[in-house]
């Protein structure tokens, strides 16, 4: 006889090498997801860091400072004055560095504030600017205000290597430790 087509025997074989070869690259497809949805949220993280960066440069002589005590500077044993203020997102926001379509995180695309019920993270976010004796800048910004990142980026904070998450903070470019 001569038949044309597979046996059922070859249609099981080639299922169940399929089937191998879904089991292996499963966990590694679902790991590199997770793996760039947390590398989006870092890269977030820091350009929101840079955009800070720019606007304390260009306004602070607008920002009203605190004193706050005394720190040394960070591989020193200089001590300096440090003097505190505040700014919100929102100031950038008007001050046009950033919009507030560019302040939603990637990594975490869906959040709905709950403030405003739109999408984007809280712009109310209050940071930290700190100003040394010698007037150098720097800010910090704490995980809890930014309320858009997701529960895998904050879990694993404390994992990532090249961060130091000290105090709960996600943005902290200070290089003096307070005393």
């Amino acid at each position: 006889m001569n038949r044309k087509g597979f046996t059922l025997i070859e249609l099981l074989a080639v299922i169940v090498v399929l089937a191998l070869i879904l089991v292996i690259t499963f966990p590694n497809l679902t790991n590199v997801f997770k793996n760039s949805k947390l590398k989006n949220e870092q890269i977030f993280v820091d350009r929101l860091s840079q955009t800070i960066d720019s606007y304390v440069s260009l306004n602070s002589d607008q920002i009203t400072f605190e004193d706050c005590g005394t720190g040394t500077k960070t591989g020193t044993s200089e001590t300096v004055s440090i003097y505190k203020g505040t700014i919100t997102v929102q100031n950038i926001i008007n001050d046009k560095l950033i919009t507030a379509e560019d302040y939603i995180n990637p990594g975490n695309k869906d959040y709905i504030n709950p403030d405003t019920n739109k999408k984007g993270c809280n712009s109310d976010a209050i940071i930290e600017v700190y100003r040394d004796s010698d007037y150098v800048y720097c800010h910090k910004m704490k995980l809890s205000e930014l309320k858009c990142l997701s529960d895998t980026f904050k879990s694993q904070k404390d994992l990532n290597e090249n961060r130091d998450y000290t105090d709960d903070y996600v943005i902290d470019t200070c290089v003096w430790e307070k005393q």
